[in-house]
């Protein structure tokens, strides 16, 4: 006979909460595992106008070296050039099994969204990085702030797996880069770069 005949030991609700808690986290990584790998679909980063006859790039060297006036650069400009140059240069950058598709800008206020996608064993993945640019002391400092994995936001501590692809693009566009950085302000803004080779 219990010491304590008139005492019910019954548990079942703590266990009942605890399935449901694990029940709901279990659901909500899943539901983010596939948002994460729903990528962005090609449409919504294809670049649709016709190109220039002017060279993007030899703009911004002329004028760097003139230094009158602002300059801008409008998205469509820079995705044209990006999808031109990385076709060429990115085969085979990530292995064999991966292959690069694209690099595409969509250029708010103060920040640039950079969207790479891939091609990964047959499987499309996309993943978003949100980047600022801040010019002190003469060194232009480009920061990311935040991204996405697919659909899912992220904030920035969770892009550092994208480390290694942001490096190869870098070293792959290595000129571009050190071109735009040629100049003595440079501004994300609505749909546009603002390059400005003149000192404030």
């Amino acid at each position: 006979m219990p010491p304590y005949p008139n005492v019910v030991h019954d548990d079942h609700p703590v266990k009942f909460l605890l399935n449901l808690l694990l029940t709901t986290a279990l659901s909500a990584l899943t539901g983010a595992a596939w948002v994460a790998h729903r990528p962005l679909t090609l449409s919504a980063i294809v670049v649709k106008e016709p190109s220039k006859a002017t060279d993007m790039l030899d703009d911004i060297k002329q004028a760097t070296i003139k230094g009158s006036a602002e300059i801008e650069i409008s998205e469509s400009e820079l995705n044209r050039h990006l999808e031109k140059v990385l076709t060429a240069r990115m085969a085979d950058a990530f292995g064999k099994s991966v292959r690069f598709e694209k690099l595409h800008l969509n250029l708010d206020p103060g920040v640039a969204h950079a969207t790479l996608a891939w091609d990964i064993a047959g499987i499309r993945q996309t993943a978003t990085v949100d980047l600022t640019v801040t010019h002190l002391d003469k060194v232009f400092r480009v920061e990311v702030v935040g991204g996405a994995y697919g659909h899912l936001q992220v904030p920035r501590g969770l892009m550092r797996p994208l480390r290694p692809a942001l490096m190869s693009l870098s070293t792959t566009l290595k000129e571009e880069i050190q071109t735009l950085f040629q100049m003595n302000q440079v501004r994300i803004a609505e749909g546009k770069l603002s390059l400005d080779p003149r000192f404030p």
